[in-house]
């Protein structure tokens, strides 16, 4: 549930079997948190993947808000647990596998 194994736009244009792939269009500070435009880019970035040939057939595009919406109790006792389980230093640590520096502020 909402855990997918990353991959490469290049590893999904050679897919034989099939790929999932999360938009995060939620939770998103991104274009001043306006989640229409957020969406939009979304859309914009499945445009650029067909443009340098990825097999569409072979990939379904999930969009976060979609998936929590479907599932919401689901989805916060997930959150909850997480948050149980790890401490500010550990999650800031983890940040820096998304690109994040330790000592950026979060919001």
């Amino acid at each position: 549930f909402f855990f997918f194994k990353q991959k490469t736009a290049y590893e999904m244009l050679r897919s034989l079997v099939g790929s999932e792939m999360c938009i995060r269009d939620r939770l998103n500070n991104k274009m001043g948190g306006d989640l229409e435009k957020i969406r939009l880019v979304g859309k914009y970035f499945i445009e650029i993947w067909k443009a340098v040939g990825m097999k569409m057939t072979n990939v379904k595009f999930l969009w976060t808000s979609d998936e929590i919406n479907r599932r919401p109790s689901e989805y916060w006792l997930r959150v909850m647990d997480i948050a149980r389980r790890n401490n500010i230093p550990r999650i800031k640590r983890c940040a820096t596998i998304m690109g994040r520096k330790e000592e950026e502020e979060f919001q």
